[in-house]
């Protein structure tokens, strides 16, 4: 996950392997920071939607689901 400030990402580290958040500004502290988000399902399309909104939940951005998004008509248009 990425946001307020961070990026997560997965690797490994002295034989272990693990999540790292990094911050994109020097000396940004937060106390209660999401990594990532894991889920399973028989059906990967509705199995990343779900994984996404609750995400997005998680890091306090569930405003910024695309199902509560407008589409621009003019995008009806386009192509």
């Amino acid at each position: 996950m990425s946001g307020q400030g961070y990026r997560t990402t997965l690797g490994q580290e002295k034989g272990c392997f693990g999540s790292k958040s990094v911050a994109d500004i020097d000396n940004w502290q937060q106390n209660n920071l999401p990594q990532m988000t894991i889920g399973f399902g028989a059906d990967p399309f509705l199995l990343f939607e779900e994984i996404y909104q609750e995400a997005l939940t998680q890091m306090g951005k569930s405003e910024n689901r695309r199902d509560l998004k407008k589409y621009p008509e003019i995008f009806e248009y386009i192509g």
